[in-house]
C-alpha cells in the first residue's frame, strides 16, 4: 500500500515538474521572440525602439524584461 502512495507522489511531482518546465520554455520561447522581432525591425527598418515595440504592439517595458530574463 505505501508503494502506491509513494507513486502517486512521485507521478504528482514529475507532473508539477512538467508543468513548471513548460511555462518556463514558453516564457522564454516568447521572450526570445520579442527580442529578435524588435532587435530585427530597429536593424532591418531602421526604426527606434519605440517605433519597433510600437510596431508590433508590446510596450518598451516588457521589451526589456524580455531581454533581462534572456540574460539570466
Amino acid at each position: 500500500m505505501g508503494g502506491r502512495i509513494l507513486e502517486y507522489e512521485t507521478k504528482t511531482i514529475l507532473r508539477q515538474g512538467y508543468n513548471q518546465g513548460l511555462s518556463q520554455g514558453l516564457s522564454q520561447g516568447t521572450g526570445q521572440t520579442r527580442v529578435s522581432d524588435i532587435d530585427s525591425l530597429m536593424k532591418n527598418l531602421g526604426l527606434t525602439l519605440d517605433e519597433a515595440c510600437r510596431a508590433i504592439g508590446i510596450t518598451r517595458d516588457d521589451y526589456q524584461s524580455a531581454k533581462e530574463m534572456l540574460q539570466e
